[in-house]
């Protein structure tokens, strides 16, 4: 009877210390639900965090839009300057005026017919839907409408490149002749000039006002310049960027790019606002305290919101909205940094706007407060009833467990009294198992850490029992004797804190380990404490371990992985990650800077004289020198062989900065090596100099100018150091661009070659084709551009020998394919001062000597000839059977001697002549005599550049033999036959025989 009432006594028990705190955990739970659900405001937090998420959607966005607008569109100063440049250039050569461009439309002209690929560049380089130029000093205040001298081309498809053919632009506006030139469509509303009138003429008129009134008080033209949201151009509309083009000061017209609002729309994806299409974006600029809609983006709200409507914002708290058809509309608006401050449009704030009614903005956030409730209510039932259940369920075997393991004794193995349920039995085989395995391994584990040759030690704290466990060597590892056997904690803790200033944090990733640099025994050893938290039992456990010879190992690695063998500087890896963090994270040290970049320049000439070993010598020596001289904490690294870097930093002023390079130039002037002669040679180095934060703020860019400083130096005055010159590197840069560029499409043979028709003036069917240079995916299009450049580079003799490879290659493969004839003819020009070698002549004759009767070689009259060059020309083309020809007869000085020198074949008559012909009677005259010449002595003769009906009815009715224009055909890679109407042309046109 007692025992009964003992085993009930005991579930009783169990069960109150199971449930009743489980019960309390329940009522704790749900009271604190409550409490921080509805007293602290958890529903409105979601409220705030959706419209947060919503916030930084539309701020990701506007940052995009403003990168876009700011450093892609409008980053157009150095297109203007090229301008500029095209219109001083023009200017020096007495070809226009520009100060009385509206006196002189022939001026106007003039320009845009040589800024037309600038346009064009404008265009691809950013990526815009159009571009624009036009010529006006300024716009008359009283004028209704207003047309200009102009150029606009815009793109049908800006993610599609097609700029090898431009087969994807039209020009909007441009005079006829520019049209003709440049070879591009037309788009179906084409005018000549630039027509301002109605909302776009008041526009430019505010803009040249703020240019007159701003042009004298800024130095920076991006100051001027300015965005036009709502150009209208035809039914569409286009937000457009322009910048002042001026001469001596003087506004003389304006370049500008255009981003139509489809486009826009595109840009802004409305479906990363809500999948559902429920929001939309809108572009809104505020000016004085009104918003005017820009472009808004998605139909769903298109009813009430067009392109210049005002809006009415309103406030609501920290939230802004309006109202659509009864409907709040939420707005998260961000603004756009398009202008700087203190210029004359910083009060005209664009903003990109996401809207999202917000009855559609918190639909999920009110559907999980209606589920959350439902959720407290179900969470707090749920866990009553397993309280219950799991305290019957648990309470038995728990008891019975617990029953046997108070009366079990512990003696060598543990041993716990099985309670015959499966899954707590298996519980205590695994107690057993693992607590006796952790007997034997800490049995195993002390016997060999005896055996190991490092000294190991550890301890144990337990706070809550004021326990203390210290190995009995613990302080001996720290050079102290200690008796451990009565140590308590605190006297622990007060041995340690000796150790403080000699301790700091491993680099390892453990945030519980630290490293003793100590003296002991007058050797410097370091050790390794790494401990356990065991923030539950209130305990700390601890190992000490020996690391000396780990830690030098490691220092002497890092030593060598980030030092210069030969001169003991940091090397240019080490020299990186210095720079990278101080320009980063210790910026502000910085204040005023200099990086110098010096280079050794005799170091060749000591290498070939006394050998490499002094030459090494040289190089320690100068380091050693810029070590000595140089002032204290400058950071000093040797980049490559004979190049060194010196970063000056933490200075109040240039002027301060700039004496300390000064007088550690003039000692490092006076220094000298002696040689194994006894010969005393001066350490001579060349310098370059970047300022910090003048020149750049960027290392890489500081790095990059100080290069460019040094070895300009070097090519001009070796020896001496100079400060870094934006408008030379500038200079540099764009022809060392132009130069590698050329390198780069002759080593890759990035050229093509189009096929121009030249046709019989008798029956209108093709003669012969021409090849025309072209190049493939390359700035450098221009072939006077491409000849001149390799002319500096002493190319001439590579695109000698590619033009006639690629040409002969190309028309091969189209008279294979069966697109030309074989009986045509082919033109190729040859530069008149190069020639090919005699193995390439050959090469040419093995691979195309059946097609070699059909070439003809054209020599350019404007190219000083070589008679050397010219004869063995000659006499290669008599082998092969070949023609001669001389282009552009009658465009220099000495036409009628190099038509006697050469005698030719063909003679081509220069464009300049055959232009306008039908008008002129003197070319007439010219075309007449030179026909009349040719035809005594059997030369053929070729009108180029027809582009009229009335040029080529002129020169067929003057018995010309071949025409070449646009007219019959323009160049193409794959060239088409003449239109029917042309040969009819000419057959009407052509003079009868006296047979006939």
């Amino acid at each position: 009877m007692e025992s009964k009432i003992r085993v009930k006594w005991q579930k009783g028990t169990m069960l109150k210390r199971i449930f009743i705190p489980m019960f309390i955990l329940v009522l704790i739970v749900s009271i604190l639900f409550f409490g921080v659900i509805f007293y602290n405001n958890i529903l409105s937090q979601m409220e705030k965090n959706t419209r947060d998420i919503f916030d930084s959607k539309v701020i990701n966005r506007s940052h995009e839009l403003e990168n876009m607008m700011v450093n892609q569109w409008s980053n157009l100063e150095t297109e203007v300057e090229d301008i500029q440049s095209v219109i001083s250039n023009l200017t020096a050569k007495n070809q226009i005026d520009p100060k009385h461009l509206a006196d002189n439309p022939d001026d106007s002209r003039i320009i845009l017919e040589h800024i037309t690929d600038n346009v064009i560049s404008t265009l691809r380089n950013h990526r815009v839907t159009g571009a624009y130029v036009f010529l006006c000093s300024d716009i008359p205040g009283d004028s209704d409408k207003v047309s200009l001298p102009g150029l606009y081309i815009s793109d049908s498809n800006v993610e599609n490149d097609n700029s090898i053919t431009n087969s994807d632009l039209m020009i909007r506006r441009g005079s006829k002749s520019l049209v003709e030139k440049m070879g591009i469509a037309t788009d179906s509303a084409w005018e000549p000039n630039i027509i301002l009138k109605g909302h776009n003429l008041e526009e430019f008129k505010a803009v040249y006002d703020n240019y007159h009134r701003f042009q004298e008080d800024t130095t920076d033209i991006t100051d001027l310049g300015y965005w036009m949201p709502m150009l209208q151009v035809e039914n569409d509309y286009v937000v457009s960027y322009v910048l002042p083009i001026e001469y001596k000061g003087t506004v003389i017209g304006v370049l500008g790019i255009d981003v139509s609002h489809e486009y826009l729309k595109t840009l802004l994806n409305y479906l990363e606002l809500d999948s559902d299409a429920k929001g939309a974006y809108s572009l809104i600029l505020e000016e004085n305290g009104k918003y005017t809609d820009i472009l808004t983006n998605n139909s769903y709200f298109a009813v009430d919101f067009k392109t210049g409507d005002q809006l009415k914002i309103q406030q609501n708290g920290d939230h802004k909205y309006l109202m659509q058809n009864h409907d709040r509309v939420a707005l998260s608006s961000e603004n756009l940094n398009l202008y700087n401050n203190n210029t004359p449009y910083e009060k005209q704030q664009w903003q990109l706007s996401g809207m999202m009614k917000e009855k559609d903005l918190l639909a999920f956030t009110s559907q999980i407060k209606v589920t959350l409730l439902y959720a407290i209510i179900g969470s707090v039932l749920i866990g009553l009833i397993l309280s219950i259940l799991l305290s019957i369920w648990i309470s038995r075997p728990v008891i019975s467990l617990a029953d046997s393991v108070r009366k079990m004794t512990f003696k060598d193995k543990i041993s716990i009294e099985r309670t015959k349920i499966i899954e707590i039995d298996q519980l205590i085989d695994a107690i057993e198992k693992t607590g006796n395995n952790a007997i034997d391994a800490v049995a195993r584990f002390t016997k060999i850490i005896r055996l190991a040759n490092t000294q190991l030690e550890g301890f144990e704290l337990d706070y809550e029992k004021k326990q203390l466990y210290v190995t009995d060597d613990f302080f001996s590892a720290f050079g102290l004797k200690v008796d451990v056997s009565q140590l308590s904690i605190e006297e622990f803790e007060r041995l340690m804190r000796q150790f403080k200033d000699r301790c700091r944090p491993s680099n390892s990733k453990s945030a519980n380990e630290y490293i003793f640099n100590l003296n002991k025994n007058g050797k410097s050893i370091y050790l390794r404490l790494r401990y356990i938290d065991d923030e539950v039992n209130h305990k700390y456990y601890g190992l000490v371990e020996e690391v000396s010879e780990l830690i030098k190992e490691r220092q002497l690695i890092e030593y060598e992985r980030d030092h210069d063998v030969l001169t003991g500087l940091v090397n240019r890896r080490a020299y990186q990650r210095q720079m990278k963090r101080l320009f980063t994270i210790e910026a502000s040290s910085i204040n005023i800077g200099a990086l110098l970049m010096l280079d050794l320049d005799n170091l060749k000439m000591i290498n070939d004289k006394f050998g490499h070993e002094y030459g090494d010598l040289y190089i320690q020596k100068a380091a050693d020198m810029f070590r000595r001289l140089s002032p204290e904490g400058t950071i000093i690294s040797r980049i490559s062989g004979d190049e060194f870097n010196l970063f000056l930093y933490g200075y109040d002023s240039r002027t301060e900065l700039r004496e300390k390079i000064d007088r550690f130039w003039r000692e490092l002037s006076k220094s000298s090596i002696t040689m194994p002669n006894q010969q005393e040679i001066h350490i001579l180095v060349s310098g370059g100099i970047a300022w910090y934060p003048d020149d750049s703020r960027d290392f890489n860019t500081l790095q990059k100018y100080s290069d460019f400083a040094m070895y300009s130096v070097k090519h001009t005055l070796k020896g001496e150091i100079g400060d870094f010159s934006l408008q030379d590197y500038r200079n540099d840069v764009y022809m060392m661009k132009r130069k590698a560029e050329l390198s780069r499409i002759l080593e890759a043979n990035a050229f093509t070659y189009y096929f121009q028709p030249i046709v019989s003036a008798v029956d209108g069917e093709v003669f012969a084709y021409e090849a025309l240079m072209r190049t493939v995916d390359s700035t450098l299009k221009n072939p006077s551009e491409i000849i001149e450049i390799a002319k500096m580079e002493s190319k001439l003799y590579l695109i000698e020998k590619i033009t006639m490879r690629n040409s002969l290659k190309q028309f091969n493969d189209l008279i294979a394919s069966g697109k030309v004839s074989k009986d045509l003819k082919l033109f190729v020009n040859s530069i008149a001062n190069q020639r090919l070698s005699e193995g390439e002549v050959r090469s040419i004759e093995e691979q195309y000597g059946a097609f070699l009767p059909n070439l003809v070689l054209e020599l350019t009259e404007n190219e000083e000839l070589n008679e050397e060059y010219t004869a063995y020309k000659k006499e290669v083309l008599k082998i092969w059977n070949s023609r001669l020809a001389l282009d552009d007869y009658g465009s220099g000085y000495n036409s009628g001697r190099n038509l006697l020198f050469l005698n030719p074949d063909y003679v081509k008559i220069d464009i300049d002549i055959i232009r306008d012909i039908d008008k002129d009677m003197d070319k007439r005259t010219i075309v007449k005599d030179t026909i009349t010449y040719c035809h005594e002595r059997g030369k053929y003769v070729i009108a180029e550049g027809i582009e009229t009906i009335a040029e080529l009815k002129t020169v067929v009715g003057m018995d010309v033999d071949y025409i070449q224009g646009y007219l019959t055909g323009k160049p193409a890679p794959e060239p088409k036959d003449v239109y029917k109407e042309i040969k009819s042309e000419i057959m009407n046109c052509r003079r009868p025989s006296p047979l006939d």
